[in-house]
């Protein structure tokens, strides 16, 4: 991992440095964990006393914040702010490459968004649309008629049946099955007779 300045972390999430901002940050940890080198966070101030104990070099607090044993980044919201840095810190891998791997197949009637990329052994089936920037990783399914937004992730083998709605922003991991049959059936007299599943399944953004 990448270390950064305790300024360049406190830039990237609008805080403001209570200590020195060339300090170095290579980790995170919670309070009671911290070492040396690593930022921490308090959110809940029924942990402040594992903040007075607390080995971190650098700890993201809330503005009120003023007494700890090391530099802090004040900030309005502590649990968003430490969340930006982890993210800023250890960057989500990229995926498939952008574009559509040869390996997929992909409907000729699917409508693709702008920097999607489509990884190997995808099916994506007829009349699908998929947004902008959205990530399908290798082998998932993606049944007809079925629309996906933009900035998703469907990660490996997930497979999302016909006519479903996912929005924007969503996650999906792996090997995950949105749009199943649940179990319907009625006793003819004979035999279980199966009941049609004609519901759909919305995932909404976020």
């Amino acid at each position: 991992m990448t270390a950064f300045t305790l300024g360049q972390i406190a830039s990237h999430v609008n805080g403001e440095v209570l200590g020195d901002s060339t300090l170095a940050i290579t980790g995170v940890a919670a309070l009671n964990e911290a070492a040396a080198g690593t930022l921490s966070f308090l959110s809940n101030p029924k942990y402040s006393e594992q903040l007075a104990a607390t080995a971190a070099s650098a700890v993201i607090a809330g503005r009120g914040v003023t007494d700890a044993p090391c530099a802090l980044i004040l900030v309005d919201n502590p649990d968003l702010a430490f969340a930006q840095a982890v993210e800023l810190m250890y960057p989500a891998p990229r995926g498939p490459a952008e574009g559509i791997n040869p390996a997929a197949h992909v409907a000729a009637s699917a409508r693709l968004g702008a920097n999607v990329r489509i990884g190997a052994g995808v099916y994506i089936g007829e009349n699908v649309a998929v947004g902008d920037r959205t990530v399908i990783y290798p082998n998932a399914h993606i049944g007809d008629e079925t629309k996906i937004g933009c900035d998703c992730l469907i990660y490996p083998g997930v497979v999302i049946y016909h006519s479903i709605t996912i929005g924007d922003r969503v996650i999906i991991h792996a090997n995950s099955v949105i749009g199943s049959d649940g179990f319907g059936y009625t006793w003819d007299g004979k035999r279980h007779y199966k009941i049609p599943q004609i519901g759909t399944v919305i995932v909404s953004d976020d």
